[in-house]
């Protein structure tokens, strides 16, 4: 008693004198010389403007075709036509994984490096038109691992689309695809086929493949057995079909999707939003700017020709200190000093850049600012001052301590007016953990070691508060393997103040921030406060007298090996600042930790994020 509407599909028809843009002719492939055939003797066309799924179980040889079509594999048989009208052909595969697609910390970052010149204003608009056909506007600041299975095969499919492709070829498109993700999928490929761009896919979702595709073919051991419009495709197959073609057949004609069955229904179709930006509209059709990779070529061998200048300068000042400093060129005193100077200078130069990391700055109140700072640079100093002057070295463990509450003020006042999440002390404590590995590491190595690095990494990315925490706790812990003592208090401090200076400096969200200028703080900071505080130290707890003379002796005899403390804490953190703080910014970004203080509620986290 139901009144069933007529089914009418509307497929691709190549215009009669039309060639197809891909025909492929009796094409044999195998991998190896003995082994059997993947491909036997694959005859099709494919047209401009059409989408063709090819289907089948698997190991048909399903990919094989597409990577055959590619010219990724060479067939040892057979003929491959292209479109002669088109001189340069561009062909475009997506793989079945999107992760292999990625190379950037965003997506909008990854649609950016598929252009060669560095100009972003030049490709802004074709990057912000892509990111709006495809519906990642939104999501353009994300990590592309972090999106959902669906949302990373659009946005490789969005990168793919930058290369602007005369034949697209997908392996599994809609894997790991929602209902919602589908159809956004399959407008897509709707638009890019009408504007002429020729769609080869190959999938196991058969439903996806009747609703969109134009023609399919299926693919058995090698062979293609059949080739038609999916009506016929799927109705005619008792096996190989869609779910709605066994449920509808006998009973509604040429229905093979949902939606055939919703339209014989009379049941209103889902409510596709239309395309705000068409494809006509995402390519510019001026070259490729090549002038800001000459630039950078220029300024890269002006690095270079730079730093060995100042290098040829270290023989020259050693000799000169052989003549005219007799008296002290047995400390080599000045050549440390210089190899100091022209090696902070070389990285300075360099350190004109634009920034590699973005930090997200942990946001504090004015007041909880004067208390930290208060905190870091009195009480703690006041707590060493009257724990060396009264308690004496035997009481080294209880100043530690003092030290180690004083510390954990600043850190939890951040969390103030609302709850602590795990995953924020858990990162906290990873960052620790790193630390004394670190240090425990490089052990065979005196005062050339990563923990200084770590400890600034820290700072810059979780704020100046944590920053302090990881750097005294750090020391505390690793002293149980090096050996507790009266210098621990001492370490706690100046490592701990470290820290605290590394966020205020790089946690503001102000500055070139890359590892550059992470390398000339590591140099500069690692001797100045590091090797200011235990040079003194080194002369308290000697029990000498506490004179000018003395101080600058214990300072001469210590700043060699500041100086190398210094310069490998530059170089890890030249080779290690930028990934592993990017590292701990997607963390951040992706759950939210340590952006904000004050009640819970909503806080923007970078561009077009909302927590």
């Amino acid at each position: 008693g139901i009144n069933l509407q007529t089914i009418e599909h509307r497929y691709f028809i190549p215009p009669e004198k039309q060639e197809p843009i891909v025909d492929l002719k009796n094409i044999f492939f195998r991998y190896n010389k003995n082994s059997s055939d993947i491909l036997k003797g694959i005859t099709i066309s494919a047209w401009g403007g059409e989408i063709l799924a090819i289907v089948g179980s698997n190991g048909s040889g399903k990919t094989t075709f597409l990577n055959t079509i590619a010219g990724v594999l060479c067939p040892y048989s057979g003929r491959l036509f292209l479109d002669p009208k088109c001189d340069q052909l561009r062909i475009s595969l997506l793989p079945q994984d999107p992760k292999t697609v990625f190379l950037k910390d965003s997506v909008e970052e990854d649609l950016y490096s598929i252009f060669d010149s560095e100009d972003k204003e030049y490709y802004h608009d074709v990057v912000e038109k892509m990111l709006v056909f495809c519906g990642l506007e939104k999501k353009k600041s994300c990590h592309p691992y972090d999106l959902s299975g669906g949302e990373q095969q659009i946005a490789a499919l969005a990168k793919v689309l930058l290369k602007r492709p005369d034949v697209l070829l997908l392996d599994e498109p809609v894997n790991s695809m929602d209902v919602r993700a589908k159809a956004k999928m399959g407008a897509i490929l709707k638009s890019l086929a009408e504007s002429g761009i020729c769609v080869i896919m190959v999938s196991h979702d058969l439903e996806f493949c009747a609703e969109y595709s134009d023609r399919c073919a299926f693919l058995f051991d090698g062979e293609l057995i059949s080739c038609a419009a999916p009506e016929v495709f799927f109705s005619e197959n008792r096996f190989f079909t869609t779910a709605a073609a066994q449920m509808a057949k006998d009973v509604i004609p040429n229905a093979v999707s949902a939606n055939d069955i919703r339209k014989a229904l009379s049941i209103p179709l889902p409510n596709n939003k239309k395309e705000e930006v068409s494809v006509s509209d995402l390519f510019r059709k001026k070259e490729i700017k090549t002038n800001s990779s000459h630039r950078k070529k220029q300024t890269e061998i002006k690095r270079i020709c730079i730093g060995i200048g100042m290098a040829l300068l270290i023989p020259f000042i050693y000799f000169l200190e052989q003549i005219f400093e007799p008296q002290i060129a047995g400390n080599n005193s000045l050549l440390y000093i210089t190899v100091f100077v022209l090696f902070a200078g070389l990285i300075i130069l360099n350190s004109i850049e634009k920034s590699d990391v973005t930090i997200c700055p942990v946001n504090r109140s004015a007041k909880s600012k004067i208390a930290e700072t208060a905190l870091v640079f009195l009480f703690i100093p006041f707590t060493v001052f009257i724990g060396v002057s009264f308690l004496g070295d035997e009481k080294y463990l209880f100043i530690s301590l003092l030290i180690l509450l004083e510390c954990t003020v600043p850190f939890f006042a951040i969390f103030e007016n609302r709850h602590v999440k795990t995953r924020e002390l858990v990162l906290i404590s990873v960052m620790c953990a790193m630390a004394v590995t670190v240090r425990t590491v490089f052990y065979m190595f005196p005062q050339f070691k990563p923990i200084t690095a770590v400890i600034i990494i820290s700072g810059a990315a979780l704020g100046a508060e944590s920053g302090f925490l990881i750097g005294s706790v750090s020391m505390l812990t690793s002293n149980i393997l090096f050996g507790q003592g009266p210098w621990t208090p001492w370490q706690m401090f100046s490592m701990g103040l470290i820290g605290f200076i590394s966020g205020i400096i790089f946690n503001n969200g102000v500055g070139s921030k890359n590892k550059y200028t992470f390398s000339v703080f590591g140099l500069l900071v690692t001797p100045i406060v590091y090797g200011g505080i235990m040079n003194p130290a080194a002369l308290i707890l000697s029990h000498s007298e506490i004179t000018y003379k003395n101080l600058l002796v214990f300072y001469a005899a210590g700043f060699p090996l500041d100086l190398v403390h210094g310069i490998s804490t530059a170089v890890f953190l030249y080779f290690g600042a930028v990934p592993i703080i990017k590292k701990i910014e997607r963390v951040k970004q992706k759950y939210g930790l340590i952006c904000s203080y004050g009640k819970e509620k909503n806080y923007s986290y970078g561009t077009d994020h909302k927590l």
